[in-house]
């Protein structure tokens, strides 16, 4: 029997912030009506609290922006971490039992929010499609456009056919999957320069392969390489998002933001930062919060979208008793099968 998995509360701070920075986002967005001018503007005119705003908000939608991608770097990374992990201690992957884990977790909190939005549009408080209820129950909303209320759902399409893909390729590369992770990632990261859209598949491609490499090879990263990476975030973020410029700011994510992620692991001084009781609690709770924040914080296309500042509440209510009364009772029962199937302790991610 495997020893009993806990949670990595780095990852769990690094969840957390990525989803408040969606949160952040879109508050920032539908509920203050920014207005956005040229730095350059400002400081000509000698507006310099104007300048600060300005720069200010530049950070606050760089942030935003790349929250969604760190997801997807997470998830390519923990999924594979486990998948070794697993494989080491049992000699194997159970992918009856990794596939149950992976329905236990994602789905029930799925599906409740889809039918929070049926209910909605049921009593006339909001519109939705049967197309898109359809593409965000079968993970297409990558491939269909979905209304603004499973929009979001894209970024669970890429994951899910990820989970799908992935441990099979896992499995049946057994011996050269080092090499496949490195020419996948090699691909998607082209794919990616073509069609910034795609960047989810190198993204996820990114935290595989890191993974493979450490477990391969005992990867160890200098400490101010994570220094590095904040610093050349922040720079990326003032890049203004105009013509060719915009190509060359989503290029640079591919790079800045695995070399802060990761970067980040091996510093002691952020790991501290994100190892915090509150931002692990958050991070449990990053995947509800993600899918009902679609519901409260955009834009007002629907008189029901008008909460009189109650968002702040009803949010974390909502997803605090949606976690603990109704997902974590369900990831429970997916773990246990899952234990039964595989015949070791339940891992966590």
């Amino acid at each position: 029997m495997a020893g009993s998995s806990k949670r990595d509360g780095f990852l769990d701070g690094w969840r957390a912030l990525a989803a408040l920075a969606v949160v952040m986002l879109h508050a920032v967005l539908y509920r203050l009506d920014p207005k956005v001018t040229s730095l350059s503007l400002e400081f000509d005119v000698g507006n310099y609290i104007a300048l600060i705003n300005q720069i200010a908000l530049k950070l606050v939608f760089h942030v935003g922006d790349c929250a969604v991608p760190v997801f997807f770097m997470i998830s390519g990374f923990i999924i594979t971490a486990l998948l070794l992990k697993e494989e080491n201690e049992q000699q194997e992957v159970n992918l009856a039992a990794f596939y149950v884990r992976r329905t236990f977790r994602i789905l029930p909190a799925m599906f409740l929010y889809i039918g929070a939005i049926v209910v909605l549009a049921y009593f006339g408080l909001l519109t939705v499609s049967s197309k898109t209820l359809l593409a965000s129950s079968s993970f297409t909303c990558n491939i269909v456009q979905c209304d603004w209320w499973l929009a979001h759902y894209w970024s669970l399409a890429f994951e899910e056919q990820f989970y799908l893909a992935w441990p099979l390729l896992f499995v049946f590369f057994r011996r050269d999957r080092f090499t496949l992770a490195l020419v996948i990632t090699v691909l998607t990261f082209g794919l990616a320069i073509a069609f910034p859209y795609l960047s989810a598949l190198a993204f996820l491609a990114i935290g595989a392969l890191f993974a493979i490499a450490r477990g391969k090879m005992d990867v160890q990263l200098p400490s101010w390489l994570a220094v590095a990476g904040l610093l050349s975030f922040v720079i990326t973020a003032m890049i203004p998002s105009v013509g060719v410029l915009i190509p060359i700011k989503e290029a640079s994510k591919l790079v800045v933001l695995p070399i802060l992620f990761f970067g980040s692991m091996y510093n002691a001084a952020f790991r501290r930062a994100l190892d915090q009781p509150y931002l692990s609690a958050i991070g449990r709770m990053s995947y509800g919060l993600y899918l009902w924040q679609q519901l409260f914080f955009g834009p007002k296309i629907s008189a029901f979208m008008d909460f009189h500042g109650m968002e702040v509440v009803l949010l974390p209510l909502i997803v605090y008793v949606s976690y603990h009364y109704f997902e974590m009772p369900l990831i429970n029962i997916g773990r246990r099968i899952s234990t039964r199937l595989s015949g070791q302790n339940p891992q966590v991610a």
